[in-house]
Parts: C-alpha cells; structure tokens; sequence
C-alpha cells in the first residue's frame, strides 16, 4: 500500500513534458532514392555510440523520438518529439498543480 501511494504522489508531480513540432520540410531534404532502412535524411534519430554529446549545449540539441518507426519507411507530416533542455524543469514552465 505503502510503495502505491509513494508511485502515485510520483506521478502526480511529474513535470509534463513540452513536445516540439516541426514539419518534415524543416528537417529533412528530399531526395529522388526513397528505401526503407537507414538512409542520409534519418540519419539525425539515430544514436551514434562512437561520438556521444559531451557538453550541455551538445546534450540540449540532441533529438530523440519516442516512436522507433518514424523515418524507417516514410515520414510524417508534422514530427513530434519532446523538449530536450534543462529549462522545462523551471518554476515557470511548470502547471501550478505541480509547482
């Protein structure tokens, strides 16, 4: 009983998280050879272990999507993707019913 109250009061104060749009137009460019798998214009969603982000700058710009299809096979009209930055977890940007 004890351990669900403690999740619960958890996930009540859990900050929301900010998602960010952006058209496909903004982040891809098109090209004539469309192939499902690992091509040129998704290759930003994929996480390369060999340079991974050292300082917060570089952290902050970072994407990830939450969604592993997007970009396999086709992309969607509008992306989606959470807020990356430390600045969400402020006073301010957070509802009143969690601050």
């Amino acid at each position: 009983l004890a351990e669900q109250c403690v999740s619960a009061l958890c996930r009540i104060q859990k900050p929301p998280k900010i998602y960010l749009e952006k058209s496909n137009h903004d982040l891809l460019y098109h090209t004539n050879n469309i192939y499902p798998g690992d091509r040129d214009d998704n290759l930003w969603i994929t996480y390369n272990n060999y340079q991974p982000p050292k300082t917060q700058f570089e952290w902050e710009q970072t994407c990830f999507l939450d969604k592993c299809f997007h970009g396999y096979y086709e992309w969607p009209k509008i992306i989606k993707y959470s807020m990356n930055k430390r600045e969400r977890y402020t006073k301010e940007t957070m509802p009143e019913h969690v601050a």
